[in-house]
């Protein structure tokens, strides 16, 4: 009996993820297939004509129905690109999305000037962030917190795959709750809470919804209990003229301005757009 090639499994792979509406059917059979095979997508394309044994292949199948059934890619293959550096993720924690790397970006900028500087990252999921800022600002020391024991676990295990385990110190609890003790003061408090009102969280995609951990999307009613938190409780932790960096959702910025504005303890209030245009972040300054 003639084995199937990789190009013949891959074409079959494709129409059954598109008869069931997956986005991106080829890519998602590519990165399945490469996933299971240990090997990048060139390696697909160079080894077209490879037959494929019948014990994989049921691997494979298996992959594919778990797509077909509304489970996200970076779940199947526990990875996910952030800032070019892959990481670890399972269903613990919220898959990194390439608009926040806008946060890294401009924490880097704001911190250019800043010698030794002390970041707090906040609900650190799988240390996405906190990992990208230990990587480009070498001599920062970060503290990550986060609720869940799980997420910690993943963002540990992150940090030292990319050997910044030294200077990130993982703590456990809701919010400031983590380092309420611990007599310590911040250049950049920055985090991407969950933001998701109750009404956007009912819309959200099913992939998004009935897989992705709602403890790190829901808001609450209005999308905004978290934040208004983040900023009330973050002032006994920041330096004076150290900043606050929030992810938001784009239709909060007005109204996350005014939570800001309201505690008359923050100046130089910037709303910050993505890479789309759409504004995702907003940054303030504590006040000298």
């Amino acid at each position: 009996m003639i084995r199937p090639t990789l190009r013949h499994i891959l074409n079959i792979a494709t129409r059954y993820l598109e008869k069931r509406s997956i986005d991106s059917p080829r890519i998602t059979a590519e990165i399945l297939l490469s996933c299971l095979l240990k090997k990048d997508r060139k390696y697909l394309y160079l080894n077209y004509q490879m037959p494929i044994d019948k014990k994989l292949l049921k691997k494979y199948w298996s992959l594919l129905k778990r797509r077909a059934k509304g489970e996200p890619v970076a779940y199947i293959t526990g990875k996910k690109e952030f800032w070019s550096l892959e990481l670890d993720v399972s269903p613990d924690v919220l898959i990194p999305r390439p608009e926040t790397e806008i946060l890294v970006e401009h924490a880097i900028s704001i911190l250019k000037e800043v010698e030794r500087p002390f970041i707090l990252d906040i609900g650190t999921g799988s240390g996405a962030i906190a990992i990208a800022l230990a990587k480009e600002i070498k001599d920062a020391f970060i503290w990550a917190t986060d609720i869940s024991e799980g997420a910690l676990k993943i963002a540990g295990k992150n940090a030292k795959r990319h050997n910044v385990e030294d200077r990130i110190y993982f703590l456990k609890g809701d919010l400031f709750n983590a380092i309420k003790d611990k007599n310590r003061k911040f250049h950049l408090i920055i985090s991407n809470p969950p933001y998701v009102s109750e009404r956007e969280y009912e819309e959200l995609p099913k992939e998004i919804r009935d897989w992705e951990p709602k403890i790190a999307l829901f808001g609450g009613e209005d999308g905004l209990s978290i934040i208004r938190r983040l900023v009330r409780d973050s002032l006994p932790f920041l330096y004076q003229g150290g900043y606050l960096l929030i992810e938001i959702s784009p239709q909060q910025v007005n109204k996350v301005k005014r939570i800001i504005e309201e505690t008359g303890q923050f100046d130089s209030i910037e709303p910050i757009r993505d890479y789309s245009g759409r504004f995702r972040a907003i940054n303030a300054c504590k006040k000298l």
